[in-house]
């Protein structure tokens, strides 16, 4: 079988080069140095955001790039400067929602004059070059945003009010998603769905309502899932769930996978739990590198610029003989502390050990690779660590690390990565800037980011006990609070799962015994396995010394003991699951 994908990936390769062959324009590399040349010779900057599974993009190339006029008016006026869009998280924050592929005209000082979305054929696309040389004033949806403004460490109850209002309005309950023309997963909506339906401090019919919402998504994207040879599609347009584009990206695996295992966590629906191991079965077989790490996406294309609805329509042995769409094999921090993230919430939740293997090899690889001081950097060629997105990725993996194994280190190795954010991308009114300054263009911030950091740091504070992470995440919702930005988008329920975190503590798990013990270790995954997502479990082993966050005087007993605290009691000791278990409801459902 091995061979057989090799020698498909070769007819690929060849293919590939073929359909580059057909651009004509000089595309340079991103860097400051672009800036200075555009400055000597007077000339605009022409930057094309692209993605190597972006199927409009070989379009654009073949249709557009390849065109003698198109390239001789872009070498003679510009400067074309190509980036991908896996490859820069600072650019693809920055220009997001301009899709892919996108086009940006910059003057040599880093003003941004024009930003266009998609495709664009020759003739129109050379006018709008015409017109922007003739004239390079800055249209108004390219101004770049204003500086945050401090505000509260909270969200006013206003916001939270219409936030939660625009949660149940913008919810498609009727096929799953949001009221949107792009179906898929949106995070922060069905995270805070899933909340929401095991919060037994909720009517029944605010959960039941939750837990339908996130159960019409569910089952919605199942359609997004590669009957064949596993893992999901990055969106489907339309309206529905049927028309699925067909790149398969890392970062969508490991979304996809750990809301599948939270879910069926959650839900009980045992279709879930198999989707999370087709989307694993995916990642072993196409984008795992021999080191463990993983590759960074699959093409949409077999061949470049051709919708592939035949290729993906057929079996396994007749893909194999047709080829296969390009794996892009650049491995990357960020999208590797996304898929081991992943792999352990799975592994948590659905007792998959493969999870817990396949996620320690890809990590000890990037340390290996990637780790720059406290810092990861994007590639393992990078010099130094520039962007938030990987070390955000990086010190959540760490941290789920250490909270599926209750191996310390990986706890201290969590804080080092967050020691560089704080150090290195903190903005200094509100909130974390996406990268480290590189050029003439200034770091952004963005909404998605922010409300991740404000997260991981929140969690930090409960597992560290180290109030500095409880201001770093309330820096995070001083930027996201301000209406301005709460408020900017149809639907933003995870600014407001944020906010219920920041302003409580976590359910608070923790089994006191020795780690060799056998009992402990079941409570444990009883723990582990609980659907609560917001949560902080320990395993205190007297022998290694006090916890880092000591806040619980347990008292001693010869055998395992299991407590459940909320932030004003805790439970008595519990000494089995079952009663373990009856703890936790009791606690909870107590006034």
């Amino acid at each position: 079988m091995r061979v057989l994908i090799l020698l498909a990936s070769l007819v690929f390769s060849f293919a590939t080069q073929a359909a580059a062959k057909n651009t004509l324009v000089n595309w340079q590399d991103w860097s400051p140095q672009v800036f200075e040349k555009a400055a000597a010779q007077n000339k605009l900057i022409l930057l094309e955001m692209e993605a190597v599974w972006c199927h409009w993009c070989h379009v654009m190339d073949q249709d557009t790039y390849s065109q003698q006029a198109v390239a001789d008016y872009i070498h003679q006026y510009f400067i074309p400067v190509r980036v991908d869009h896996d490859a820069r998280p600072d650019l693809a924050n920055r220009y997001r929602e301009w899709g892919w592929p996108a086009t940006i005209i910059l003057k040599a000082d880093g003003t941004e004059l024009v930003k266009r979305a998609g495709y664009i054929a020759a003739n129109p696309f050379q006018n709008l070059l015409a017109a922007v040389v003739a004239d390079p004033t800055p249209e108004a949806s390219a101004l770049l945003a204003s500086e945050p403004e401090a505000a509260s460490s909270s969200l006013s109850p206003a916001i939270r009010k219409e936030l939660a209002r625009r949660f149940v309005e913008q919810s498609d309950v009727t096929i799953g998603g949001l009221k949107i023309a792009l179906k898929f997963i949106e995070p922060g909506a069905q995270e805070y769905a899933l909340a929401q339906a095991v919060n037994v401090e909720l009517s029944d019919a605010e959960a039941s309502r939750a837990k339908r919402i996130a159960k019409s998504t569910f089952d919605g994207a199942l359609n997004l899932l590669d009957p064949v040879w596993g893992g999901v599609y990055q969106y489907s347009t339309h309206g529905d769930w049927q028309h699925p584009h067909y790149e398969k990206l890392a970062s969508t695996q490991a979304r996809y996978l750990r809301l599948y295992a939270l879910g069926a966590a959650a839900i009980g629906d045992p279709q879930y739990a198999r989707a999370s191991g087709r989307i694993a079965d995916y990642l072993q077989r196409f984008l795992t590198d021999p080191s463990g790490a993983f590759y960074t996406s699959q093409d949409a294309d077999l061949m470049p610029g051709k919708k592939a609805h035949g290729f993906f329509a057929s079996d396994n042995k007749q893909r194999l003989e047709q080829g296969m769409p390009r794996v892009d094999k650049n491995i990357y921090a960020r999208e590797n502390g996304l898929l081991i993230e992943a792999l352990l919430r799975w592994h948590q939740y659905q007792s998959e050990p493969r999870g817990l293997t396949l996620a320690t090899a890809a990590l000890t690889a990037i340390i290996k690779t990637h780790q720059r001081g406290d810092g990861y950097s994007h590639a393992a060629t990078d010099k130094k660590a520039l962007f938030l997105e990987d070390n955000l990725a990086m010190a959540k993996a760490l941290l789920a690390m250490y909270e599926v194994t209750a191996e310390r280190a990986w706890l201290t190795e969590s804080i080092k990565a967050a020691n560089f954010i704080e150090k290195n991308l903190k903005h200094p009114i509100a909130g974390w800037l996406d990268a480290q300054p590189s050029g003439p263009l200034q770091p952004q911030l963005g909404i998605d980011i922010n409300v991740a950091t404000g997260r991981f740091f929140s969690r930090l504070y409960h597992y560290s006990g180290d109030a500095r992470w409880r201001g770093a995440a309330e820096h995070a919702m001083r930027y996201l609070s301000a209406e301005s930005v709460a408020l900017s988008r149809i639907e933003d329920s995870d600014i407001l799962l944020f906010d219920l975190e920041l302003n409580r503590p976590p359910l608070h798990y923790a089994v006191v015994a020795s780690k060799r013990d056998g009992l402990a270790s079941k409570l444990f995954v009883q723990g582990l396995q609980d659907p609560v997502a917001y949560k902080r479990i320990e395993w205190w082993d007297r022998a290694e010394g006090p916890l880092m966050h000591n806040d619980v005087p347990y008292p001693a007993f010869p055998m395992a003991a299991a407590y459940v605290c909320t932030d004003k009691r805790c439970s008595a000791p519990a000494f089995d699951e079952a009663t373990w278990r009856s703890r936790k409801t009791d606690l909870l459902r107590r006034p």
